[in-house]
């Protein structure tokens, strides 16, 4: 089965073996939840909800990316599990911020040397919102 989105409110469903094409109006009671993969780290993703990403560094607001390692999908009333992707499936998220993480304090010493060093760090994460 393969999922294509051809616009932000349109889900084709094409089915070969069937040779069935079915056209849905993709709205936000559609899709329950998807998990999802991205920088090495997997989200559960619910419509309208923003998630933290690892910083996109060549996104600009209002830009879309689209998540296309899902590893499951759930609809109303079907479920959909990828080994261990879906394949040819996409869920389109619009880039809504830049922001940076809490600060962490990093402090190195050296016993007996009188050597302290601290430095401060803040993580850059891009803050993506799930429209489908």
């Amino acid at each position: 089965m393969r999922i294509n989105f051809e616009s932000e409110k349109e889900l084709i469903i094409i089915d070969k073996e069937k040779n069935k094409i079915e056209l849905l109006i993709y709205k936000k009671e559609h899709m329950k939840y998807a998990i999802a993969q991205t920088s090495g780290k997997q989200f559960l993703l619910k419509p309208g909800e923003w998630y933290d990403v690892d910083f996109i560094k060549n996104g600009n607001l209002g830009d879309y990316i689209y998540l296309n390692k899902i590893l499951f999908f759930r609809k109303e009333n079907k479920i959909q599990i990828g080994k261990p992707f879906l394949i040819n499936s996409q869920i389109p998220a619009k880039i809504i911020q830049q922001v940076k993480g809490t600060k962490i304090t990093v402090l190195k010493t050296k016993p007996k040397k009188k050597y302290t060093r601290t430095r401060g760090h803040r993580q850059s994460y891009t803050r993506v919102q799930i429209d489908t």
